[in-house]
């Protein structure tokens, strides 16, 4: 038996998480996050995969909780809300404007809108 819509976006949203957080991890270095937060340098391309990952990880778990036979048209729709979420999430809300905050906002937006844009 083939996998369902649902099934599938899930994996899909899984493998482009750990993307995310391998290109974390390759911009860290050899460094932990929270001796990079500490030493006081913008990071904005670890910010950036942060979001991504921290975005997606929001998604799947959405996902997970759906009923196995979604529709297309709701898969859509949770996925839309999952980023309208996104673009009013803790930046916007809070007024952060640093170079990591704005990285950490635009990589969430960029893996939903690339999200989207593959899946439809």
């Amino acid at each position: 038996m083939s996998p369902s819509l649902l099934e599938t976006l899930i994996a899909t949203v899984q493998t482009r998480r750990d993307q995310a957080l391998h290109r974390m991890q390759a911009e860290a270095g050899d460094d932990s996050l929270c001796t990079l937060a500490r030493s006081g340098r913008s990071l904005p391309a670890l910010k950036y995969e942060e979001g991504a990952a921290a975005t997606l990880a929001d998604l799947r778990r959405r996902l997970l909780r759906m009923e196995p036979e979604a529709s297309e048209a709701h898969l859509l729709e949770v996925i839309c809300e999952a980023r309208t979420t996104w673009r009013e999430g803790p930046a916007p809300r809070l007024g952060r404007t640093s170079k990591d905050w704005e990285a950490y906002a635009a990589g969430g937006d960029d893996a939903l809108s690339a999200l989207l844009d593959a899946t439809w």
